[in-house]
C-alpha cells in the first residue's frame, strides 16, 4: 500500500504537471506551472489518503516461488469514505488530463500541416505515447481491471521510446551541423590570429580534440579537372586518404582536418611530442599522404609544414608558414613536400596593422608600414617574381576583404582588384610590383574613406531628421544614437564633427526656432509654447529663451507684432 500511495503521489505531482507543462510550451503555462505541480500533490495526498481509509484487507496478486506479492483490497462503494471511488476518479482525472492534453496538442500538430509547416515526427510519438497512456489509465479505472492499465502502457512506452530516438537523432544532426560551424570559426580564427588560447581550446574539446595541436601543414591539389562535380569529388577523395594515413600514426584527437577553399586542405596536429622521438615524424607523414594520393588518384597534391608551436594561440604563425612552404614547393618543385625555414619570417604583425588601417581608411597609417611590410615579404617570398606575385594577389585580396568590412563600395573594390590582377599579371620585375601594390592601397582606402564620409553625412542626416520630427519629445543623445544604430559617445562626436553643433546645440536651436513661429502666429500661452516645442518647465524655456535671444519670449512677441 505505501509503495502504491507513493507512486500515485509522484504520478499526480511530477509526471502529469511536467507532461502538461512540457506539451503546452507557452508564456501563460509556465506562470501555471506552481499551481499545477501543487494540484498534483494535493490530488496525490487526497488519493493515499482515501486509499488508506477505504483498504478493508490484503490478498496475494501472483507467487513466484516462495515469495509472494500482496495488493491492497478496496471495497467498492463503501461508507464512509467511498475510498475506491474517490481513488479511482483520481485516476481517470489524471488520465483526462493527458489525454486531453496529448489530442490538443495533435489537433495542433494537425493545423500546422495543413498550413503547410514541417511536422517533427518524434512530436507524434511523444503525444500519441501520452494520448494511449492516459485512455489506459482511464479505461483501467472504469473497469477496474488494472491488467488493461499495465498491457496498454506497453505500447505506449513504445511509441515515447521512439519519440526519444528520434529525437537523439535529430539531435545528433544538429551536433555534426554545428560542428561543421565550429570548424569553419576554428579555421577563422587560426589563420586570423582572432582569438585567444582559451577561445581555441574551447572550440576543440567541443569537437572532440585535444588542446595541445601545434602545427599546421597545408595541402595543395593540384587537379586540372574542368568539371567542378569531378573538381569536389577529387577533393574528397584526398581528404579521405589523408584521414586514413592520419588514423594510422596518430590518435584522432591528436590531428584535425579543415577545408581551405576549392584545391587546398588544412591539416593541424599535435606533433611536438613525436618530434622529439622521431626528428622526421612530419616529413614522413607528409611523404606518406603524397603518395598514397599519387597511387590512389589521377592528381598530386603538395604539402607545405610550418613550424611547432607550444602555445596555441601561435597556431596561426604555423598556418602562415605552412602555407608559403606550399606555396614554394609548388613554383619550385611541383609534386612535393616542404618545410617552412625558420629563419625566415613571415611580416604577421605589419600586416595585420595594414589590414586594419584599410579597414580603418588611413592611408597616412598605412604608407608608413607598406614599403617596409614589401621588402620584408619580399625576403619572404626568396625575391621570386613568380612567389612575390602570389603574395601580392593575396595581399590585395585580404585589403578587398578589410575595406569591404570597412564599409567600402563592392562593385568599386572587385573592378579595382580585376584591373590591378591583369597589371600584376604582366609585371616584370618586382620593383614595379611594388609600385603597383602602393598605388592599389591609395585607391582602396580611398574608397573606404568616401564610404565612411558617405555613412557619416547619412547618419547625420538621418538623426537630424529625426530630431526635427520629434523636438517635442523629452530627446538625449542616446535616443538619437539608438535610432541611428550607433554608440551615444560616437554619435555626439560625429553630430559636433558633420554638423558643426554639438547636439544639445542643435535641438535647442531647433525648438527655440519652433518656438519664435508660435509666438508670432498663434494665440498659445508661454507656458503651451513651452510645453509644444519640448519643454517640461516654462520659467527654465523662458530664461534660455532670453539666453539665447536677448529677450523674454513675452517681450519677443510684443516686438515682433
Amino acid at each position: 500500500m505505501i509503495i502504491n500511495n507513493l507512486r500515485l503521489l509522484l504520478f499526480c505531482s511530477v509526471t502529469v504537471p511536467m507532461v502538461l507543462l512540457l506539451t503546452h510550451k507557452t508564456e501563460k503555462a509556465k506562470h501555471l506551472a506552481a499551481f499545477t505541480i501543487g494540484g498534483g500533490i494535493l490530488l496525490g495526498i487526497i488519493y493515499g489518503v482515501f486509499n488508506i481509509l477505504g483498504t478493508q484487507d490484503s490478498y496475494v496478486l501472483f507467487k513466484l516461488g516462495n515469495l509472494s506479492a500482496h495488493d491492497n483490497l478496496t471495497l467498492s462503494f463503501q461508507p464512509p469514505f467511498f475510498g475506491r471511488e474517490v481513488t479511482n476518479s483520481i485516476n481517470i482525472f489524471m488520465g483526462l488530463c493527458l489525454l486531453s492534453s496529448a489530442g490538443y496538442r495533435i489537433f495542433i500538430l494537425g493545423k500546422a500541416v495543413a498550413k503547410g509547416k514541417e511536422l517533427e515526427k518524434k512530436h507524434i510519438f511523444y503525444n500519441l505515447g501520452i494520448l494511449i497512456f492516459g485512455f489506459s489509465l482511464i479505461v483501467g479505472a472504469i473497469v477496474k481491471q488494472w491488467w488493461i492499465y499495465y498491457a496498454i502502457s506497453l505500447l505506449s512506452i513504445t511509441l515515447l521510446g521512439y519519440g526519444v530516438i528520434l529525437d537523439i537523432r535529430e539531435i545528433r544532426t544538429r551536433m555534426e551541423k554545428v560542428v561543421s560551424f565550429l570548424k569553419e570559426d576554428l579555421i577563422q580564427n587560426i589563420i586570423l590570429s582572432s582569438t585567444s588560447e582559451n577561445e581555441i581550446n574551447n572550440m576543440l574539446k567541443l569537437i572532440g580534440k585535444k588542446n595541445r595541436l601545434d602545427t599546421f601543414l597545408v595541402v595543395k591539389i593540384s587537379s586540372e579537372e574542368p568539371d567542378t562535380s569531378k573538381r569536389i569529388d577529387v577533393h574528397q577523395k584526398v581528404a579521405e586518404i589523408s584521414l586514413k594515413v592520419l588514423s594510422q600514426l596518430l590518435d584522432q584527437a591528436d590531428y584535425l582536418l579543415m577545408p581551405l577553399g576549392s584545391s587546398r586542405i588544412g591539416i593541424c596536429v599535435s606533433a611536438l611530442q613525436k618530434l622529439q622521438e622521431k626528428p622526421g615524424f612530419l616529413i614522413d607523414l607528409s611523404e606518406q599522404i603524397r603518395q598514397e594520393v599519387s597511387l590512389k588518384t589521377s592528381t598530386t597534391v603538395t604539402i607545405g609544414i610550418g613550424s611547432s608551436y607550444e602555445k596555441l594561440d601561435q597556431i596561426w604563425r604555423s598556418y602562415h608558414e605552412a602555407l608559403n612552404a606550399q606555396e614554394y614547393a609548388e613554383h619550385s618543385h611541383g609534386n612535393n613536400v616542404q618545410q617552412t625555414d625558420v629563419r625566415i619570417s613571415y611580416p604577421f604583425t605589419d600586416k595585420a596593422e595594414l589590414l586594419q588601417a584599410v579597414r580603418l581608411g588611413d592611408n597616412e597609417c598605412g604608407m608608413k608600414i607598406l614599403p617596409e611590410f614589401f621588402n620584408q615579404l619580399n625576403v619572404f617570398s626568396r625575391c621570386e617574381l613568380n612567389i612575390m606575385k602570389s603574395r601580392v594577389y593575396e595581399l590585395i585580396g585580404s585589403f578587398v576583404d578589410s575595406a569591404i568590412l570597412g564599409g567600402g563600395d563592392e562593385e568599386k573594390l572587385f573592378t579595382l582588384s580585376r584591373d590591378c590582377f591583369t597589371y600584376i599579371n604582366n609585371t616584370r620585375n618586382i620593383k614595379s610590383l611594388g609600385k603597383r601594390l602602393e598605388a592599389v592601397f591609395n585607391n582602396i582606402t580611398d574608397i573606404v574613406t568616401e564610404a565612411h564620409q558617405d555613412r557619416s553625412k547619412s547618419i547625420v542626416n538621418k538623426a537630424r531628421v529625426f530630431i526635427e520630427n520629434n523636438y517635442q519629445a523629452p530627446l538625449s543623445a542616446r535616443d538619437v544614437a539608438g535610432q541611428v544604430f550607433i554608440s551615444p559617445s560616437y554619435f555626439k562626436h560625429l553630430f559636433k564633427k558633420e554638423s558643426g553643433y554639438s547636439f544639445t546645440d542643435y535641438i535647442t536651436s531647433i525648438r527655440l526656432q519652433k518656438a519664435r513661429e508660435l509666438l508670432l502666429h498663434s494665440e498659445l500661452t508661454i507656458t503651451n509654447i513651452a510645453f509644444e516645442v519640448g519643454y517640461q518647465d516654462s520659467n527654465y524655456f523662458s530664461t534660455l529663451f532670453k539666453k539665447i535671444e536677448g529677450v523674454t519670449p513675452s517681450h519677443y512677441r510684443k516686438n515682433h507684432q
